[in-house]
């Protein structure tokens, strides 16, 4: 391996790189290069993104990507049931079977979640205007609306989920 990218927001550390850890777990060399992404929820997707393009990177090996979260909320809050665990895991080389022809990036501080520093869970403005007009279901949507009228061939396909809103509303495509 040539980099170990390990994004999250529900890291166990606060002062320890997980890449180390999982680059450690893997026996990998002393020299792979660690990068640790958080603090948004696109961290796996900008670490995915990261590896695609960095081409200096790439030439020395395989980079290993891996995203992975275990996210709860307030125990009183109904979404908690809906957060909950999940991880996903790519290995970047050339020749691989994916290239990246196009990426775009919105970013919004409008968001209705949050976690107070100390505590193990997401904290929530319990407003669901908020979601309807200005939060993350709206900023995504509008994102990927965006990103597709900005391509120069229409896609063959594409779909984003919303969780938590209705489920004719769920899926845009």
């Amino acid at each position: 391996l040539s980099g170990v990218l390990f994004a999250t927001v529900s890291s166990p550390y606060v002062v320890k790189s997980a890449a180390a850890v999982l680059a450690d777990y893997l026996n990998a060399s002393g020299s792979v290069c660690l990068f640790d992404l958080g603090a948004g929820t696109q961290a796996g997707l900008l670490a995915l993104v990261t590896a695609l393009r960095d081409g200096e990177l790439a030439a020395r090996g395989p980079i290993l990507v891996v995203g992975a979260d275990a996210l709860f909320a307030h125990p009183s809050d109904p979404r908690d049931l809906s957060l909950g665990a999940g991880a996903s895991a790519f290995l970047v080389a050339p020749g691989g079977f994916a290239t990246l022809e196009t990426f775009a990036h919105r970013y919004s501080s409008h968001t209705s979640t949050w976690q107070v520093p100390g505590e193990s869970y997401l904290r929530r403005y319990d407003d669901e205007r908020f979601d309807r007009t200005a939060g993350y279901g709206q900023q995504m949507a509008a994102s990927l609306q965006a990103f597709v009228a900005g391509l120069q061939a229409p896609p063959d396909w594409y779909a984003l989920h919303l969780s938590g809103a209705a489920d004719d509303e769920r899926v845009i495509a």
